[in-house]
């Protein structure tokens, strides 16, 4: 019995619903499948249609809730205790996708995470370069790499879960805006000695937007983890650009006074047809410096 939640803002998750109805069916085991839709203002009249499917369920928000409320919703309406998180702006890899997460069901079962990839052969527009080419170097990493370091490379776009095991809620519902609920879980999964199971069961992320979308989230997110340190609810030096701050802290007048002029220049080459990644991570510490 499988539970599969899929959180959802203005993306059309119909093609997504249907390609896993279409492999449970062929399983034959018990399922639901629930689209909560965050309030979203496009793809109502598809998203609506998915509940004509057998075992499938949509609703749609008064109001926003934020990715981690929203999730910690579905899971609250699960009926199966083995709970599939998706984000909808996925699809899978294989055509055995949903097979193989039956397969790691058990009850020592608490926490899988099958893995993220991108289209390497097909480019997006030369608009939205910087997402893709992100993905691709520092989020499709190889199942070998993830094991070694199984906290560090954890992403909850496609994760397979025993909800028993785990805290309720699962995400930390005070983080309301954008930007690392993966990492605070991930810290609460090593703290609790959880076992965090990575296998190779990859999903494409499909929604690539522009670079200048992705700079603005990017931005949201670091004046995100900035309230999050200071609030506690991540720890001090969590991640490699709030660690570099607190190294170079001593500079913080004279990085001050240059970034203005520094994010100004970046900003051109990231939004090019061939952005440069050592100048996106730099584009983010000078930020992060700016809103500290």
């Amino acid at each position: 019995m499988l539970s599969i939640l899929i959180p959802t803002y203005n993306y059309n998750t119909l093609p997504l619903v249907k390609e896993l109805k279409q492999q449970l069916d062929l399983l034959k085991v018990i399922y639901e499948i629930r689209i909560q839709d965050d309030a979203g203002q496009l793809f109502i009249n598809e998203n609506s249609n998915i509940i004509a499917l057998e075992h499938c369920y949509f609703k749609r928000n008064n109001e926003n809730l934020g990715r981690s409320r929203n999730i910690n919703s579905l899971v609250n309406q699960s009926k199966y205790d083995f709970v599939l998180i998706l984000d909808c702006d996925v699809f899978p890899k294989d055509a055995d996708f949903v097979s193989k997460y039956i397969n790691e069901i058990s009850e020592n079962l608490e926490f899988v995470f099958g893995g993220i990839c991108y289209n390497e052969n097909t480019k997006p527009k030369s608009n939205s370069i910087l997402r893709w080419k992100y993905g691709l170097k520092r989020e499709a990493i190889s199942l070998d790499k993830r094991i070694q370091k199984p906290f560090r490379h954890l992403l909850t776009s496609n994760i397979l879960i025993n909800k028993k095991k785990l805290r309720n809620p699962l995400f930390n519902n005070s983080i309301t805006l954008y930007g690392y609920e993966d990492l605070e879980l991930a810290f609460w999964l090593k703290n609790q000695d959880k076992h965090v199971k990575h296998i190779d069961n990859s999903v494409y992320h499909q929604n690539l937007e522009t670079s200048e979308k992705f700079i603005v989230k990017t931005e949201e997110a670091l004046q995100n983890l900035k309230q999050l340190e200071q609030n506690r609810i991540l720890p001090k030096n969590s991640t490699i650009i709030s660690s570099t701050y607190n190294k170079l802290f001593f500079l913080e007048s004279i990085v001050n006074k240059v970034s203005p002029f520094l994010l100004k220049n970046i900003k051109p080459n990231l939004i090019s047809k061939n952005p440069n990644l050592f100048f996106f991570d730099l584009y983010k510490l000078l930020y992060f410096f700016s809103v500290k």
